[in-house]
């Protein structure tokens, strides 16, 4: 299709607006001082005052901080900390020394934050070209960029997504999800180039950073099985859609094979010394379908965002809040099964098995300190957002295309709907910029 020079016009210049945007949303930011884990994992933790110790950072678990019981097998996290450390140190942008930290040259919140918005901005790129992706597998229609950037734009200002970028320790959720999304881009981009496995270096660097990098396997699959393999997985056991799930599988093995040394090989690296969570394995699994139904109404109304929520766990499985969560949790999967059917509803199909399949090594199994945490939404809102925004396009645009091009009210209503919803993702956002600014004003907000 040839693109006409007043299209691409168009098309960069809404770029350039929305990336304009987004550095003012985040504009003050920048100077945020370090919070919670940030103390024992960057600012008392000796190991990554010097760059030299980067290649200990891979064969001592006990680098990444100065806590015993917090040390983890996460060398990509130290190796990041590091680097901005050791930037910090010599300033080439003259910021000076930070008014918190004077002593200490490389103890500069501006570059870390730096470094992580700059990643931020990659992760956009990325999830525009796997969403353009997706999206022409599933129609081929000439408003796909502008579709794909919909979709960015409204993940990249959800208010939701303050946390995770200003808390400076949580870049471990923000680089993991970049690691991930560049080897799902280098995977469906060069499909001839997949005997190479080339795409798996992001995916083991991205598992030294954080674990949920191992979810690239299971969402993989899904995308193989509705988009290349053309599988209705609302009719699994059909013997035609068995064999396009079973090559789906057999297609992401090897990964997930990978994936399981990797575990093992972080399990027996990661110190003895090591804390997870004190609580019941079964507590926190029961009081997780309810924390899945608070992180979607957060999707939808961002408006109980904490630092610290300080939720309780279930004690009993006859708890409504139990009962709540597990039936939003069958009725979201029966969706997206249901949803498979029809190839123009796919990306909403992908979209809610994203958000739970991400959800995984946060709201499973997996015990941790807290119930619920607004950075653990990071990863998961991708494929939220994806769902969300397409039902949208779906409803305003493409159900009736005719109707919507022959409107001007249509598009303007349209119009002024979009700039409204980013508008008000982007003044939240900026308000909890201001939350995260210092200790005081944090635990003001979280009080």
């Amino acid at each position: 299709m040839k693109v006409l020079p007043s299209d691409k016009f168009r098309f960069y210049g809404i770029c350039i607006l929305l990336l304009a945007g987004l550095m003012l949303t985040y504009s003050n930011h920048f100077k945020n001082s370090f919070h919670f884990d940030d103390t024992h994992t960057i600012v008392n933790n000796v190991w990554i005052k010097n760059i030299n110790n980067i290649p200990k950072f891979f064969t001592d678990g006990s680098t990444l901080s100065s806590l015993p019981q917090n040390q983890a097998y996460r060398p990509g996290l130290t190796t990041l900390n590091a680097v901005d450390y050791w930037l910090a140190t010599k300033d080439p942008l003259n910021i000076g020394a930070d008014t918190f930290y004077i002593a200490d040259a490389g103890l500069k919140p501006f570059y870390f934050h730096l470094s992580i918005f700059l990643c931020f901005i990659l992760q956009a790129i990325l999830m525009f070209l796997l969403f353009k992706k997706l999206l022409d597998l599933t129609l081929n229609h000439k408003w796909n960029k502008y579709f794909a950037l919909f979709i960015v734009a409204l993940y990249c200002y959800h208010t939701a997504l303050a946390e995770t970028v200003n808390y400076i320790l949580s870049r471990s959720d923000g680089f993991s999800t970049l690691m991930l999304l560049l080897a799902f881009v280098i995977y469906i981009y060069f499909p001839a180039k997949r005997k190479y496995q080339l795409y798996l270096i992001p995916y083991i660097f991205g598992f030294f950073v954080k674990e949920p990098t191992l979810m690239f396997a299971p969402i993989l699959f899904v995308y193989i099985a509705l988009f290349e393999k053309q599988a209705d997985l609302s009719k699994i056991f059909n013997k035609e859609n068995w064999k396009k799930v079973w090559g789906s599988f057999i297609s992401i093995f090897h990964i997930l094979v990978i994936g399981g040394g990797l575990y093992l090989f972080s399990y027996f690296m990661t110190p003895k010394t090591n804390v997870w969570a004190d609580i019941s394995r079964w507590d926190y699994l029961i009081t997780q379908p309810f924390v899945i139904v608070q992180y979607f109404k957060t999707f939808i109304l961002p408006t109980e965002l904490s630092a610290d929520t300080d939720w309780q766990p279930l004690s009993t499985i006859f708890d409504i809040r139990m009962f709540m969560g597990i039936m939003f949790i069958i009725g979201m999967l029966w969706l997206a099964l249901r949803l498979s059917r029809n190839v123009i509803l796919r990306p909403v199909s992908f979209g809610i098995f994203w958000f739970f399949i991400a959800l995984i090594p946060t709201s499973s199994f997996f015990p941790l300190s807290e119930m619920l945490n607004d950075h653990r939404v990071y990863f998961p809102y991708i494929g939220l957002t994806l769902a969300f925004a397409y039902i949208f396009i779906y409803l305003v645009i493409l159900k009736d295309e005719k109707k919507f091009i022959s409107s001007v009210a249509r598009k303007i209503i349209t119009g002024i709907l979009i700039i409204g919803i980013l508008g008000g993702f982007a003044y939240g956002t900026h308000q909890r910029n201001k939350i995260w600014h210092d200790d005081e004003s944090l635990w003001y907000d979280v009080v």
